[in-house]
């Protein structure tokens, strides 16, 4: 019997945590997010906007600060958003943070995120 305390994990693919320099850019609304940790079937990110979630599909852009990797034109669709905090009391901007899932991908792209997950990222232990 699984206790109410208990975390069951229902993700498809193995969890990757990234280095606090890789980034992804949204195509529909220009936001610039931090990635917490990336799978094979989809990603979670932090950004900061005063506009409320993005869309609920939309492409993404993954990159690395020093621009040793990037992935474009990733096609998502947003799974979850929650603002986690704000970003100054007498703002309106706050901290959010979203999970999206990753849709049909190019051989290409899927090939890339391979890499970048064996090459740049270490396993999530939660």
């Amino acid at each position: 019997m699984i206790e109410e305390n208990d975390k069951v994990e229902r993700r498809k693919h193995r969890r990757f945590l990234a280095p606090q320099d890789v980034f992804v850019i949204t195509s529909d609304e220009a936001v610039i997010g931090e990635i917490a940790d990336i799978s094979a079937g989809g990603l979670s990110f932090s950004y900061r906007t005063s506009r409320g979630k993005p869309s609920i599909a939309f492409d993404l852009h993954i990159f690395v600060k020093d621009g040793s990797f990037h992935l474009f034109d990733i096609p998502c669709s947003l799974a979850w958003d929650r603002e986690i905090g704000k970003y100054h009391p007498l703002s309106d901007v706050s901290w959010r943070e979203c999970g999206v899932q990753f849709g049909a991908m190019t051989p290409e792209q899927k090939s890339k995120l391979q890499h970048f997950i064996d090459n740049y990222t270490r396993r999530y232990s939660p």
